[in-house]
């Protein structure tokens, strides 16, 4: 079968498509939020000042069939300034990908091969947190010979079919006795409350999360989300016109304040967990641990099938044990010198480098 590839240069002309787009990441099996249409648009609008989109698109008989959501842009790729293309996203989604219909796989070899033949002056395409499952990899790979791969993080993944009470049974003893006395620290400060919000109203408490974020431990550590004004704008977007998203905000107040928050998203009936934090002062009563833990049962016992941790390894995490799901990085080189030494140095030196480097005894077993 042939098929149509046009490329999306204007945002508006993406968003004609939407409905098209979700319907073919709907029937993909491959769900994720980061892919949504209304995902894309809001960091494209955050996001996109500086940077040139292009999405491509394949139709077959005028249906979208699979789909390339990517920007070109300036970069770095190991501290050398060049043009490279990217996921619409990147930086922000957790897991990427090319959507596609299971009986149009073929369409992602004629995307590659319009990247490949029609690099638009990029010297690498970069996609980061590609799920090492996506199709779309090993397609690459027999369209694009200087295309590699690598490791890049493990998502940890809980199924929720079996019920709270078998998922509660399942957890270390210590770790269920410390989620259950929690409560008992925290009537030690006062009136508290666990409570969830939804669409709306979680638009309208952003600002006290990003408060909450802004006083915690991210800040020192270098690790807030809110940190970079461009992700806060993203945010706002995003929760102001979520598609088909549905944004869940779990919290924990204490005396009418905010001390501890998760905030995620639902969708294709899987909890993401997104972004958390908490109020520095509270720590012995573990505040944003027992709120993960809460929403965790809260989603269980909702129905949904799936609790997506998504990245950023934690203690917490673990005391589930979850099905680790790891993304890779993939990277195709484009033709000329600097691409071809790029290539060598990342995939072929500095692997055998890291190898022997931990292959070599301590300094002090040396003779």
């Amino acid at each position: 079968m042939s098929y149509e590839i046009r490329e999306i240069e204007n945002l508006d002309d993406f968003l004609a498509l939407a409905p098209a787009w979700d319907a073919c990441l709907a029937a993909s099996g491959r769900g994720s939020p980061f892919l949504t249409a209304a995902w894309l648009a809001a960091w494209w609008r955050a996001h996109g000042q500086g940077r040139s989109l292009r999405i491509l698109v394949a139709f077959a008989q005028e249906r979208l069939v699979a789909g390339a959501p990517l920007y070109r842009g300036l970069g770095r790729y190991y501290g050398v300034p060049l043009r490279e293309t990217c996921f619409v996203g990147d930086g922000t989604s957790d897991r990427q990908g090319f959507p596609v219909l299971p009986e149009h796989e073929a369409a992602l070899d004629a995307i590659w091969r319009r990247l490949r033949e029609a690099p638009r002056g990029s010297a690498v395409v970069r996609l980061e947190e590609m799920r090492a499952d996506e199709p779309a990899v090993p397609r690459g790979r027999g369209v694009w010979p200087a295309l590699e791969s690598e490791r890049s993080s493990l998502l940890p993944y809980l199924d929720l079919t079996p019920g709270w009470a078998a998922i509660e049974a399942g957890l270390p003893r210590k770790y269920r006795s410390e989620m259950r006395t929690r409560p008992k620290v925290f009537d030690t400060w006062g009136d508290w409350s666990f409570r969830r919000f939804r669409g709306d109203e979680v638009h309208v408490r952003l600002d006290e999360t990003v408060a909450v974020e802004r006083a915690s431990h991210k800040t020192s550590e270098g690790r807030t989300f809110y940190g970079d004004p461009r992700n806060l704008d993203f945010m706002r977007r995003l929760l102001a016109e979520p598609g088909p998203l549905e944004p869940l905000l779990s919290v924990l107040e204490v005396r009418g304040t905010l001390v501890a928050y998760l905030l995620g998203f639902v969708h294709d009936d899987v909890y993401h967990a997104y972004n958390t934090a908490h109020l520095p002062g509270y720590e012995k009563g573990s505040p944003g641990k027992w709120v993960m833990h809460r929403t965790v049962q809260a989603c269980s016992e909702d129905g949904l099938r799936g609790f997506d941790f998504l990245r950023g390894a934690s203690y917490m995490k673990s005391r589930f044990r979850p099905e680790d799901r790891p993304n890779v990085r993939v990277v195709a080189f484009g033709r000329g010198p600097v691409p071809s030494l790029l290539r060598l140095a990342v995939f072929r030196i500095r692997p055998r480098l890291l190898h022997y480097r931990a292959a070599a005894p301590p300094a002090g077993d040396a003779e």
